[in-house]
């Protein structure tokens, strides 16, 4: 792991080795601009909320499969990864990308406010959430977020598509997103979720993620088209929506590639 106890973390560089961009060192900006909702609203509405508007009968027809899906494997969901042979322990998938997560938020700033996008039950943000002093959870699972609740009492629960984030221009220090979600996303989705990324996240604001890099690792059943990137490939999307200071974890012939960067 990157920047122990009492080691400053201001400016870190990630460690040697990491492959594919330069080290993230960019600092946050002083300007924090308000939520869109302010924080003593937010706080609660819990689990309940919906942030309706003109766009919202459209998003939810478009992802009303993924949303059942995910909510019939919400209450089982903890006990079903602790199965070696679990589809997302392959490679150690979960573990690799809790280690990249924590390696890079050691090295980045102080953040105050992170969220987690498509957050399941939570467990991908446990290292954020002892980095920020406020975190927003967001799925479009109501039952993932009914378990997520039970891990963190005090977030924010947004029952919301990633491709559509109720939060106000910068206004998240860093976001996260683990499970391939750009890959799940539906064909020709995955431009609005990092077009809103981008929106939510202030200048210089860290954003993490994994993708589907390499389908022909493992004979899994895949329920829909996924979306897959290449190193190359994800570099080059992330940069046309304003991302810069790639960072790689993971190697060219694995499944699952992970990729931090910043706004």
């Amino acid at each position: 792991m990157v920047g122990g106890v009492g080691e400053p973390r201001t400016g870190a560089a990630l460690p040697a080795g990491r492959q594919g961009g330069e080290p993230i060192t960019r600092s946050f900006v002083e300007n924090r601009s308000e939520l869109r909702y302010n924080t003593s609203q937010l706080e609660n509405i819990g689990i309940e909320h919906r942030c309706y508007n003109t766009q919202m009968t459209e998003i939810d027809n478009k992802f009303s499969s993924f949303r059942e899906r995910w909510n019939d494997r919400a209450s089982t969901w903890d006990t079903e990864i602790l199965k070696p042979e679990h589809y997302a322990n392959f490679e150690e998938g979960y573990h690799k990308f809790l280690d990249f997560e924590t390696d890079v938020l050691d090295a980045f700033p102080k953040a105050l406010v992170g969220i987690d996008l498509g957050c399941g039950t939570g467990i991908a943000a446990e290292p954020l959430s002892k980095r920020v002093d406020k975190l927003f959870l967001l799925d479009i699972a109501e039952q993932m977020l009914e378990e997520a609740k039970k891990k963190y009492p005090d977030a924010i629960f947004l029952h919301e598509s990633a491709t559509a984030i109720p939060l106000d221009d910068n206004s998240i220090d860093v976001a996260i997103s683990r499970g391939v979600l750009i890959s799940h996303l539906p064909q020709g989705e995955y431009p609005n979720f990092l077009s809103e990324v981008h929106r939510i996240l202030r200048p210089g604001g860290l954003f993490i993620i994994d993708f589907l890099n390499n389908l022909q690792t493992a004979d899994f059943h895949l329920s829909s088209e996924k979306t897959v990137f290449t190193r190359e490939g994800i570099t080059e999307e992330l940069k046309k929506f304003g991302f810069g200071d790639l960072v790689f974890d993971g190697q060219d012939t694995s499944r699952v590639l992970r990729v931090a960067t910043v706004k």
